[in-house]
């Protein structure tokens, strides 16, 4: 299930922000209209609701293993050499997909035809089609908390412009605050654990 405005609230605890400052209406804006459209199925290319299909053109390694832009893949589709004189597509039965670590490797370093290695170097030259993305039902806990915390991200950042800056204090608002405005230690914590759990549904190598 969907993280929801009384559980992102609960992330706020602590940090005086009630109904009075941010209603429940702008905190489901941010997460339905900013930060699942934008940065989740935008930049990590993940559906929320429900599965997508993505073609991605990577670069062959000349080895028998390939790293794919996406972890959590549901299923492997399709595999095309793109760069040979004619479109190749080898069968999918001598692949092996992990996909938790978003890697798509040999069963051993068979000779495709003419294609040896499997995966031949060369730029943007093999297309996978794969599906990726997950039903409002079963979201993975950690994807909920990540969507939870970038919305938290949006609406300090929120504050901080209408505000014009300064950390909350037991007291009222101080304005000894650094390069962020306003909460800039909790945004820069939750930005550094938002981005160690992108990692969790991004590859490093394309």
């Amino acid at each position: 299930m969907l993280i929801t405005v009384a559980e992102i609230r609960e992330l706020l605890e602590g940090y005086c922000i009630d109904n009075s400052i941010v209603s429940d209406q702008f905190i489901t804006d941010r997460r339905d209209k900013y930060v699942i459209p934008v940065i989740i199925n935008g930049r990590l290319g993940l559906s929320i609701n429900g599965n997508e299909t993505k073609e991605v053109y990577v670069n062959g390694t000349g080895k028998d293993v390939l790293m794919l832009p996406d972890k959590g893949i549901l299923e492997l589709l399709d595999i095309q050499y793109v760069n040979t004189q004619s479109v190749y597509t080898p069968s999918l039965a001598n692949f092996i997909l992990i996909s938790s670590e978003g890697i798509l490797k040999a069963k051993y370093n068979f000779n495709e035809s003419y294609i040896d290695p499997v995966f031949p170097k060369g730029t943007r030259n093999i297309k996978i089609t794969y599906t990726v993305g997950f039903e409002d039902a079963n979201i993975p806990a950690d994807l909920n908390e990540l969507i939870g915390y970038l919305t938290v991200i949006e609406i300090l950042t929120w504050i901080e412009g209408r505000s014009g800056g300064g950390n909350v204090t037991s007291q009222a608002f101080s304005r000894n605050y650094g390069d962020l405005g306003k909460y800039t230690n909790i945004r820069r914590q939750l930005t550094q654990r938002c981005n160690l759990m992108i990692a969790n549904y991004r590859s490093y190598t394309v």
